[in-house]
Formats: C-alpha cells, sequence, structure tokens
C-alpha cells in the first residue's frame, strides 16, 4: 500500500471507502495546511454510453446474469440509465484489475482528493456532476507518491457522497438517489464533538444533499417522473417499503436501503484541543471502473527529501539559475509535482496535468431477480427489484470486496504539459469551483 499524504481533511483513497481524517502533517509530503497546494490538476468528467438513450420513446432492457463468485449469483434486468449524477469528493487509481479479499490490499494512488473542496472544511468535500456532460474539477494529488513504482494503472474508483441515475423501465422514467451521509448533518454529534461549532456550519451548507429532507446513509429514494422529460423536484423523492414496494414521504420501519454503507466508520477517534487538529474516520464508497486501456503515470515533487532525481534530469525548460531560484522559492511556500505519463515507451513529462475519464454504464442499473418486464409491470414490483450492479454486489460481499468483476467500464485520458507561467505552477486548486472550461483531450 502506497504512503497516504496529509490534506486539511485528510483522505485516503483504498479501492472502495474513502477515509477523511483531521489535519496532520506527512514529513515526506506537503504540509497540509489550506494554503498548501501540491499539484495543478484539472479533471474531467462525461457519461459515455453505447447509444443515445430517448426516455420519450422508450428504452429496453436486458436479460441479464451477473455473477461475482461461483456463490454469488442473481438473475434479472439490466437497463442503461440515461443519466447519472455523482457528488464526487475524490478519484484514485489502482494498479490491478481483478480485486482480492480486502481492498486495502491493493495498491492505489489519489488522482483527485477533495474535488473543487480543496482546503474547505466541508462536511464532505467535492462537486456535484452529471456525468452526462462534460465538466471538470480541479484538485489535489498523491502521484509524487509512485515515482519508486512507476505503476501501470488498470482500474479507478469514483468517491461518492450520493448517486442518483435516471432509467426507464416497464415504460416509465424512474429517478433512483442513493446519499452516503446522513441528513440533518446535525444528527452527527461526533462531527461536532471532532471538529467544533463552526465546521459544522459549514458542513449544514455542504453536507445538503436534498434541503428540508432527513434521510439516512444507505437510503435508496425513488421518483417516478410525471413525465419523461421533467426531471424530479427534492420534494417528490419518497422512501421505499423494502417488503411491498410502496413509496411514502415518511422513512418506514423497513426502508429499502444499503445495509453495507451502515457498517462503514465514521466517528471521532479525537478532538481538536490546545493546537492539537481533530482526527476524525469518515468512509465515502465508490463506485469502481475498469480503464479500457491502462495507464502509466506517476509524479515526483520537484524538491525536498522525496524528490528522487537531480533537475538536471528533468527536460530542458529553464536555465540552472531558474531552477535553483524556483526551488529555493518553493521551499518556502508549497511544493509542486512533476508528471510523468508514458505512452508507447514515449515519456511526457511536465508540472501541468490534465485528466478526463469517460464513464460507460452500461447495463448498470439492475432489477434484481424480475424474471420480465413490460408496460404491465406493477411499481410495487419495479421498486422492489430495483438497484444497480455495484450495490447489489456492495450487499452481498460487503463494500471493498467486489469480487473478481468490475461493474462499469471507463476510458481515462491524461494530458501533461509544461505551465504557461511562472505563476501557474504554484496555483492551488479554487476551493468549490469547477473548472471554468474544460476541453477534450
Amino acid at each position: 500500500m502506497l504512503r497516504k499524504p496529509s490534506l486539511f481533511i485528510y483522505c485516503s483513497a483504498f479501492v472502495l471507502t474513502l477515509s477523511c481524517k483531521g489535519k496532520e502533517r506527512h514529513h515526506e509530503g506537503p504540509s497540509s495546511t489550506s494554503s498548501d497546494a501540491s499539484s495543478n490538476i484539472n479533471l474531467a468528467f462525461k457519461l459515455a454510453l453505447p447509444t443515445t438513450l430517448n426516455l420519450a420513446t422508450g428504452a429496453t432492457s436486458t436479460n441479464c446474469h451477473v455473477g461475482l463468485t461461483p456463490q454469488v449469483q442473481v438473475e434479472g434486468q439490466c437497463i442503461s440509465p440515461s443519466q447519472v449524477s455523482l457528488w464526487v469528493t475524490g478519484v484514485s487509481l489502482t494498479t490491478t484489475d481483478k480485486l482480492e479479499g480486502d481492498a486495502s490490499q491493493t495498491g492505489g494512488v489519489r488522482l483527485l482528493g477533495g474535488g473543487s473542496g480543496f482546503g474547505k472544511d466541508g462536511f464532505f468535500e467535492g462537486a456535484a456532476f452529471d456525468l452526462a456532460n462534460l465538466t471538470g474539477i480541479r484538485g489535489s494529488d498523491n502521484l509524487w507518491n509512485t515515482y519508486d513504482k512507476k505503476y501501470t494503472f488498470k482500474s479507478l474508483s469514483i468517491q461518492v457522497a450520493y448517486f442518483k441515475g435516471t432509467f426507464e423501465a416497464g415504460g416509465r422514467t424512474w429517478e433512483l438517489l442513493v446519499p452516503f451521509v446522513n441528513q440533518p448533518v446535525e444528527g452527527d454529534t461526533w462531527l461536532k464533538d471532532c471538529f467544533g461549532e463552526s465546521w459544522m456550519n459549514l458542513a449544514k451548507t455542504y453536507g445538503a444533499v436534498l434541503p428540508s429532507m432527513s434521510f439516512k446513509t444507505g437510503d435508496m429514494l425513488i421518483c417516478k417522473r410525471q413525465d419523461a422529460s421533467t426531471p424530479c423536484a427534492s420534494a417528490q423523492f419518497q422512501w421505499a417499503d423494502s417488503n411491498t414496494g410502496v413509496l411514502s414521504t415518511t422513512r418506514p420501519s423497513s426502508p429499502k436501503a444499503l445495509k453495507s454503507t451502515q457498517s462503514l466508520s465514521r466517528k471521532c477517534n479525537s478532538p481538536a484541543s490546545n493546537g492539537v487538529p481533530p482526527d476524525a474516520n469518515y468512509e465515502l464508497p465508490s463506485m469502481l471502473a475498469k480503464l479500457s486501456t491502462p495507464v502509466d503515470l506517476y509524479g515526483d515533487l520537484s524538491h525536498s527529501s522525496s524528490s528522487k532525481s537531480n533537475p538536471a534530469e528533468y527536460p530542458a525548460r529553464s536555465t540552472a539559475a531558474e531552477w535553483s531560484d524556483r526551488r529555493s522559492k518553493n521551499l518556502q511556500n508549497s511544493p509542486f509535482t512533476l508528471y510523468f505519463y508514458s505512452n508507447n515507451g514515449t515519456v511526457t513529462s511536465g508540472d501541468k496535468l490534465d485528466a478526463q475519464i469517460s464513464v460507460d454504464a452500461s447495463n448498470y442499473i439492475l432489477l434484481e431477480n424480475l424474471s420480465s418486464l413490460d408496460a404491465t409491470t406493477s411499481d410495487e414490483d419495479i421498486i422492489k427489484a430495483m438497484t444497480t450492479k455495484e450495490f447489489w454486489a456492495w450487499e452481498k460481499l460487503g463494500i471493498g470486496k467486489m469480487g473478481d468483476q468490475l461493474m462499469l467500464g471507463a476510458d481515462l485520458k491524461v494530458k501533461v504539459s509544461q505551465s504557461a507561467s511562472f505563476d501557474e505552477i504554484y496555483a492551488k486548486p479554487v476551493a468549490g469551483a469547477k473548472a471554468t472550461t474544460v476541453t477534450p483531450l
């Protein structure tokens, strides 16, 4: 397992969970204060489907079989969602496309931590994405931790604070929303005990997924659209009774929910006191995707004791005197990372990294154990069966133990280049802001 760097809200990404701790420092990496930035990364997302789906004219389901191990199998209907929305809190690369046992046994590295919320003390850091559109955020990474290994990354995990998918089933349009945070946040008293009142006030703002609603982590909130083209409003999402499939505006005694998420670790190990930062543990689940093409990518801090190269070995970009001046100034401010990308044996290096992820969600929605689906299938039967391939796997094997199958596909493109200006090298991610423009790579 790679060494894990520190952020203001310390986030170390395993394959399927995101653990966030309080402010810390790492002797080999950048300090964790909010003024520090170890990278200049722009990451963009787009949902890729094999064909354009038009919900107004209907989409087709596919009889499907999902198997994780010889002992865990399911038959049902698989549907490609027309739209997927996520609150992305981080993205991690992993070194293998076959996950065995506990996720912490795999080697991973954070490609994007904290999403657009770098240095922001929110309930969770990140930004909302409609994956049907190409949108980007800036964030920090720990690719500098990979210089020794020079891994070939074959899969990635996208840490999320909520999932929302839109799809057509039985001639009706549905929206499924699954939050991985509790709301209202005031119910998470350990957060206030650990981080204090001011932090909790920010949490109330950034932690609101659906305003004026209360729900628990893993609740499966469902809305049946009145028509295919009009998205559901927040107030239209309801709970479902897991036994009957009946929707209600109040949480039933046996709600349709993901029990596996309730076992995620969320606690205050020790509160802040006398200048000592808080130490908290907060896990969020991830959506896992296999990369269609493996990626060779690594980084190195351009100064400090963890640097593995001499500046003279880097491609020419300035005089030796300017290098010395930059390093001297950086030692007093924030370190920056040099990135190395290998493609067909050719290595490109630079201090600026752009990455773009296209997620293939084909047949991702799963109607578990539903033998057939048409206009006569009742709402209740559809609701009881409604899940995703990944949620189903979480329930069967537990989050972090995905067996031998990845439930999504993805394409990752990266572009390494030199900064346009001296100031850009030291530019830290802008808290709370998406990239204003995103250029396809």
